[in-house]
């Protein structure tokens, strides 16, 4: 019925531009058109596909490289067993989370440690997976590449997170299967639609007309054309005009209730924090008008105040709705609880209970009891925090799982000196994650370099600068994540 459809409505098109083209060959000629328009769609949305989830997957892959080499950094002062330990104990929440086929191998000093269940990597393994990295620096957009590599190199430490392209060639697959049942579903709409508009409203009328004006050259008179007045796609047009206008209004609901949300958001977050004999600046700009980042300052049944800093992996509604939740479930944490890695698990037990699956969220917390020459600190997943006391500017890194991977993970928190007119920088990865029109990263160092340059600057006048830098050096480009930083200063 479907085909009967489309070859009558287009046999009816090509005799009325082409006379002299015979019905047979109109159908042939249609037929092998469709056919090749399917083919050539259902082929260029494939291959589209494939590479927008194997770029997708390439960056994820490259931000857990990141978050494993900053770890590998700090486990590598103590030995390879726990380094080991460590890379299988990642896999195996991948594992968990639907990724069979991931594979870590870090590479440091020469050494090479890998994931992988076998006791030693498949001949010329490690080869191939810098072939498939170098293959992607060139531009390789091939479909037949078997792995997606996301790669860390920070001096003598390389670390590769490799997953299998399979997976992702056969979602395009059902992907394109899907692809063709829509567009048989188009079909048969565009044949009801020819049908009812060609045939009946424009063709038939036309070719009685023709019909007439030929017996008047026959001199066959007295003949009348039935006029038409196509009600029918007057009225198609005032509905598409209506239409037209619905959607604008949509549009304009949607940037006002996004404006609203936006300055809901804001409404959330600090107006003033305040810490006693603290100065604490924050420097906040979303990618978009609702954000990922997030941060607090709470009060402690006992006194001492917890600073935190959080992302969201993702942009947007969702990623500002995760955020809205961790502040609520902070702020009811901070009302019961006194120490800092029970208010971090309860806060990651209800997250990870709540949230859809594959969300997660980095985080740093900091605890300043009161009286005290100390900050208790724990990270979760987060860029390190950075201290600058009176002899140097250096992280400090302490390791944890992000919020929401699993609901029962656990964290050690560490004890960092905090002595007068020290100062603690925290920021999320849209800092140093930041890139120029040739796709270079700012880079921790460039971080680094710009807050030991102006370190002689007031907190708020630093955060300042800093965000002007990183926006200079983006060079009139977008920017693609969240910019968060906070600086606390100890009073003198």
């Amino acid at each position: 019925m479907l085909f009967m459809f489309l070859y009558r409505n287009c046999m009816y098109c090509l005799s009325f531009f082409s006379p002299s083209l015979k019905p047979k060959y109109a159908r042939s000629t249609y037929t092998i058109i469709c056919f090749l328009l399917i083919v050539a769609f259902l082929s260029i949305d494939y291959g589209r596909e494939v590479r927008r989830m194997i770029e997708t997957r390439h960056q994820e892959l490259h931000h857990e490289a990141y978050l494993i080499a900053n770890a590998v950094r700090r486990i590598d002062q103590v030995n390879t067993q726990e380094v080991q330990s460590y890379i299988n104990d990642v896999c195996v929440h991948a594992h968990k989370l639907n990724a069979p086929g991931h594979l870590i191998l870090v590479q440091v000093r020469n050494r090479l440690l890998h994931s992988y269940p076998l006791k030693e990597l498949p001949e010329g393994y490690l080869e191939k997976v810098k072939r498939a990295d170098s293959d992607r620096s060139h531009q390789d957009s091939s479909l037949q590449q078997d792995i997606v590599v996301g790669k860390v190199v920070d001096g003598d430490l390389k670390v590769y997170v490799v997953e299998n392209a399979d997976d992702l060639h056969e979602f395009a697959t059902e992907q394109a299967i899907s692809q063709l049942w829509h567009a048989m579903l188009i079909a048969i709409t565009a044949a009801v639609i020819l049908n009812t508009l060609l045939v009946r409203l424009f063709i038939q009328p036309v070719h009685r007309t023709i019909e007439a004006v030929e017996k008047i050259k026959n001199n066959e008179f007295g003949g009348h054309v039935t006029a038409t007045t196509n009600r029918e796609l007057c009225d198609l047009t005032n509905a598409v005009n209506a239409m037209s206008d619905s959607l604008a209004e949509a549009r304009s609901r949607r940037r006002a209730q996004m404006k609203k949300a936006s300055s809901i958001q804001q409404g959330l977050l600090p107006k003033a924090p305040e810490i006693p004999g603290m100065e604490i600046a924050v420097v906040y700009d979303p990618a978009e008008l609702v954000a990922g980042d997030f941060y607090d300052v709470v009060e402690l049944p006992d006194g001492s105040n917890v600073v935190c800093m959080l992302d969201v992996a993702g942009h947007g509604i969702p990623a500002a709705l995760a955020a809205a939740m961790l502040k609520s479930l902070i702020a009811v944490s901070a009302e019961q609880l006194t120490s800092l890695a029970e208010l971090v698990e309860f806060v990651n037990r209800h997250f990870s209970q709540v949230i859809e699956s594959g969300m997660f969220a980095t985080a740093a917390f900091l605890r300043f009891p009161l009286h005290e020459d100390s900050v208790e600190y724990i990270n979760a997943g987060h860029p390190p925090v950075i201290l600058d006391d009176a002899k140097e500017i250096k992280e400090i890194e302490t390791l944890g799982f992000p919020l929401g991977i699993s609901a029962d993970l656990s964290w050690e928190s560490e004890t960092i000196p905090f002595n007068k007119a020290d100062r603690l920088f925290l920021y999320t990865d849209g800092v140093v994650e930041s890139f120029d029109q040739q796709g270079n990263q700012f880079g921790l160092n460039r971080l680094l370099m710009s807050i030991r340059q102006h370190r002689q600057k007031l907190p708020q006048d630093l955060l300042q600068q800093l965000k002007q830098t990183i926006i200079a050096y983006r060079t009139g480009s977008a920017a693609k994540d969240d910019l968060t930083a906070l600086l606390i200063e100890r009073k003198s």
